[in-house]
């Protein structure tokens, strides 16, 4: 049994799992549905929960994250005190971490991170590190969550929204460590992967003074950009970037999806493709190697961008590949990249749009046009060459 990612709906006041098994390679079958979250009542009119993420372990035993606004009364029925970093709702919106049994029925645990303001987990990932079990979750926050100092073991706070990433005790829910990723300015972190010794993550940052490394690709930004981080698995920080595509302004919250470095995949420890969307604005200079598309763009809003880096900290030279993924002038206004994923020297990208991205094939495909007022989009492209093979879009409204 596996979990497929986007295969789960988020409601205004409760959270959906859905864990899906295949049968052969043409039947699938639905294991199971269940809530994660707590009825409204006249204590919580109004309360909004999302979920972000999940993942699973090797049982088949479910993690999920995101932001919440349940009250303490309301904490999901389940191991929700004891070893767990938090079983208290600390205000306004606050991230939230769980783990729930393979068969649907029983939450193992719950616990909360966050203070008094908003705080979010946008990403986490399992990971088997020897005979240990973790769960990583990255995310943004005000900083008053009340982390204890010993746990700590990167920067300090600065100030506003901070992105973070913290590593969790996968069958108690503890706090391991916890290290910020931030600016002066608001950051986020949206997706978080490990490999056997290190944990990346990627998000968005202001070009305020940022914790990048000694030699990496890019250790300074003229305006708000995507980045990278890479961590040891004791969460010391060992290679930091920004990504080459700014923007005065990125949105996390614009109707159409949030902005930033979003999508990740690890070719191996110093080998990573990077998938996400900036807006689109010719004034703002972007970084680009082996583009797939070239030129201006005309009447867009928001581009979508795909870089590979090779982390030898050679400064420039670690970029290997990048390029803007546009729609074609006069066709649409915005195209977003959600996801990629590197596979037998090919690079596949997801994402959406509501024109037709330009540079791509179109002919010989499933669909080379959009058919909705905005489809989803397969990109595949050669990850030694750097030309699309491949593009694809949904037959409906996405």
């Amino acid at each position: 049994m596996f979990i497929l990612h986007k295969l789960f709906r988020i409601f205004i006041t409760t959270i959906m799992v859905l864990a899906v098994s295949v049968v052969g390679f043409s039947q699938t079958q639905i294991g199971y549905g269940t809530f994660v979250s707590a009825p409204n009542n006249s204590n919580c009119s109004n309360c909004s929960n999302y979920q972000r993420d999940l993942a699973s372990d090797a049982s088949g035993n479910i993690f999920g994250g995101g932001t919440s606004q349940l009250v303490t009364s309301l904490i999901p029925v389940g191991t929700n005190s004891g070893p767990v970093f938090d079983n208290t709702f600390n205000g306004d919106w606050d991230g939230y971490l769980y783990k729930m049994a393979s068969d649907g029925k029983s939450l193992l645990w719950w616990t909360y991170i966050g203070g008094a303001l908003k705080d979010d987990i946008w990403g986490i990932e399992y990971s088997k590190e020897g005979a240990n079990e973790y769960v990583y979750a990255t995310g943004t926050s005000f900083g008053d969550m009340n982390i204890p100092a010993g746990k700590i073991v990167g920067p300090a706070y600065k100030s506003g929204k901070e992105a973070f990433l913290a590593k969790f005790d996968a069958l108690t829910g503890s706090l391991v460590w916890f290290t910020w990723i931030g600016t002066t300015g608001n950051d986020f972190g949206f997706a978080v992967k490990v490999s056997s010794s290190n944990v990346h993550v990627v998000g968005k940052a202001s070009e305020l003074p940022f914790i990048t490394t000694t030699g990496a690709y890019k250790t300074s930004s003229t305006y708000i950009d995507g980045f990278y981080a890479r961590f040891n698995l004791a969460g010391t920080i060992n290679y930091c970037t920004y990504l080459g595509f700014p923007h005065y302004w990125m949105d996390e919250n614009w109707s159409k999806g949030a902005m930033g470095a979003r999508g990740l995949d690890i070719i191996n420890e110093g080998d990573v493709v990077i998938a996400g969307t900036t807006y689109a604005d010719n004034a703002v200079a972007v970084t680009e190697k082996n583009a797939l598309t070239t030129g201006t763009l005309v009447n867009a809003s928001a581009q979508g961008f795909v870089l590979r880096l090779k982390l030898n900290s050679a400064g420039a030279s670690d970029l290997d590949f990048a390029t803007r993924i546009r729609k074609k002038d006069g066709n649409g206004t915005f195209t977003f990249c959600s996801d990629v994923k590197h596979s037998n020297g090919e690079i596949f990208v997801l994402g959406y749009t509501d024109g037709i991205v330009a540079g791509v094939p179109s002919s010989g495909v499933y669909q080379s046009t959009n058919a909705g007022s905005s489809d989803t989009y397969i990109l595949k492209i050669n990850a030694t060459s750097y030309t699309c093979l491949l593009y694809t879009s949904d037959a409906a409204d996405e």
